[in-house]
């Protein structure tokens, strides 16, 4: 079992390995090493320097609670 935490929201979830993880949509090892994100906040808002956008989806999942998907920020 593996424990892996977003580096983006913090939100923690526990997979059987990396690949599972990955296949539950999160960017995660072995797929990908340099960033763990969940499936909610893909790496490649911080690759494609969106995370003031994302900023605000977080503080929207303060008020609302975590959505079930994956939503674009707009």
């Amino acid at each position: 079992m593996v424990n892996l935490t977003c580096q983006c929201c913090g939100f923690t979830q526990e997979f059987v390995d990396g690949e599972e993880a990955y296949k539950e949509g999160w960017d995660a090892p072995p797929h990908f090493t340099g960033y763990v994100a969940c499936n909610l906040c893909p790496g490649s808002f911080v690759v494609l320097g969106q995370t003031n956008k994302h900023k605000d989806a977080h503080e929207r999942w303060a008020r609302e609670g975590r959505p079930e998907d994956f939503e674009i920020p707009g």
